[in-house]
């Protein structure tokens, strides 16, 4: 009889021999199936932290939105190639209280959502501001010091 810790050796010798076919597959599975991915991600995260989570009968309606192409937020497109990247989908808790539930979820850039963190729209448009403000303030700076370079 064999045991799950033989089963477990075989299959990782097999995993190892076949690691490009298994990549491939894996690629072809996140273009595909991009939606089905983040909602896993999303039911593991939920499971893990306790939040709320109903987004297993909606993998269609979040493919459709990933298929629109754009963030929900800034309107920037995605790149849907294989892994994170800062312009990849991601679900963002519109508010991370509420945990995993269809309204309570939109399809953002992957560094939007981390960019949002729990601390949501409002504390990032703050940090935006400020560092906008201070750019400017740098830049005006710099060109009066030209100025009197030049002088």
């Amino acid at each position: 009889m064999r045991t799950p810790e033989h089963k477990k050796a075989v299959y990782q010798a097999w995993a190892l021999k076949n690691r490009d076919h298994l990549l491939r597959r894996e690629k072809k599975r996140q273009l595909t199936k991009r939606a089905q991915c983040l909602v896993s991600y999303a039911r593991k995260r939920a499971r893990d932290h306790g939040h709320a989570f109903n987004l297993d009968s909606f993998v269609s309606d979040i493919q459709a939105r990933i298929d629109a192409g754009k963030c929900e937020l800034t309107g920037i497109p995605f790149t849907l190639d294989c892994g994170k990247r800062w312009d990849s989908p991601s679900l963002d808790r519109i508010d991370p209280a509420k945990g995993y539930i269809m309204v309570n979820v939109r399809v953002i850039l992957h560094a939007m959502n981390a960019a949002l963190g729990n601390w949501g729209e409002a504390t990032l448009l703050a940090m935006v501001s400020a560092m906008r403000s201070l750019q400017s303030l740098r830049r005006s700076s710099s060109k009066r010091a030209k100025k009197q370079d030049a002088s």
